[in-house]
């Protein structure tokens, strides 16, 4: 195992431990931000993956929010952890969905459970507001 997979999965176990999911998590969105309030920049190049469809990327508070572009070139965000045990959710494009790669549960663009995991079951996702003005994206709630 590489130092940087250990290190990450010790941070893991310990952020586990530290919000007490250690026997499988709530499915409240008591981990989603609460009034967000921030925009984004299309044309700086950390936001580069918003370009095409199916892109996303984390940003704040704290890396915490899912920002995503749809098939259809409209933007959506949400809280970036799985209700089920937190991990980090990806956006899929091609299925148009939120992903938790850890059990496979999968959120629809409004936050609703399309899959539920394959071990236990996964609450709603905490959605946030997009508005776009030219380059800018708003992201707020």
């Amino acid at each position: 195992m590489h130092r940087s997979n250990f290190l990450t999965l010790l941070s893991l176990g310990a952020g586990a431990a530290f919000t007490g999911c250690l026997g499988g998590c709530g499915k409240d969105d008591d981990a989603a931000p609460t009034n967000v309030d921030f925009t984004l920049n299309l044309a700086d190049s950390t936001n580069s993956a918003l370009g095409a469809a199916g892109g996303f990327v984390y940003r704040r508070p704290n890396e915490a929010i899912i920002v995503a572009r749809t098939a259809a070139g409209t933007y959506i965000a949400a809280a970036r952890a799985c209700t089920h045990q937190q991990t980090s959710l990806v956006f899929l494009g091609r299925g148009g969905v939120y992903q938790c790669p850890n059990h496979n549960a999968e959120f629809r663009p409004d936050g609703s459970v399309a899959r539920q995991p394959d071990t236990g079951s996964a609450g709603n996702l905490k959605v946030y507001a997009v508005a776009q003005t030219g380059n800018t994206l708003r992201i707020t709630g």
